[in-house]
């Protein structure tokens, strides 16, 4: 009986197809961090704005109703679970720095709701729209969404560095290959 043996590949191909499999890797690598990134830049990037550059201001509670499962809502993807089910919105008209009252509205989940109707909360917005605002007793919440969005972006910025630096070298490679 014989045995058959597996053709061998050319060196050239080996070569090429590894560069092929580095490319395609950071292709999902990249995917990867745009849909992280997609999940994640509403809340962190208001909690990096209201972090460092948040101003608090003192709202009264209009109104903390239930909320009702909306399926275009930004806040209901699978990391927020807890709101499509048990939310309250809460309503709270506040007055920045110089500026026009305000009113935003909040998703929170019961047990953090807090405040009754007509009672005072601590809002903290951003100076230049105060329309990014959020309470401020839970801006610290947000801190993990924030640093998700943060190695997102890092990542994405690496993944799109190599890339360039595998296409180049890929391109090299093929027109040295040109000549043999």
């Amino acid at each position: 009986m014989e045995t058959v043996q597996p053709k061998s590949r050319d060196p050239k191909e080996t070569v090429e197809d590894g560069y092929a499999l580095n490319l395609a890797i950071l292709f999902i690598v990249g995917c990867a961090t745009v849909f992280s990134i997609y999940l994640y830049h509403n809340n962190g990037a208001k909690y990096w704005l209201l972090n460092a550059f948040g101003k608090v201001s003192s709202g009264t509670v209009l109104t903390a109703t239930q909320a009702a499962y909306e399926a275009n809502d930004p806040d209901n993807y699978e990391k927020n679970v807890d709101l499509w089910t048990s939310a309250y919105v809460m309503v709270v008209r506040f007055t920045p720095e110089g500026g026009t009252p305000q009113i935003l509205s909040f998703k929170k989940p019961q047990d953090i709701m807090g405040g009754q109707i007509g009672s005072e909360m601590e809002i903290s917005y951003f100076p230049l729209n105060p329309k990014i605002g959020h309470p401020a007793k839970y801006v610290p919440n947000l801190r993990l969404d924030g640093y998700v969005l943060l190695g997102s972006i890092f990542a994405g910025l690496i993944a799109i560095l190599l890339s360039v630096r595998g296409v180049r070298r890929w391109a090299r490679f093929r027109k040295k290959m040109r000549r043999y």
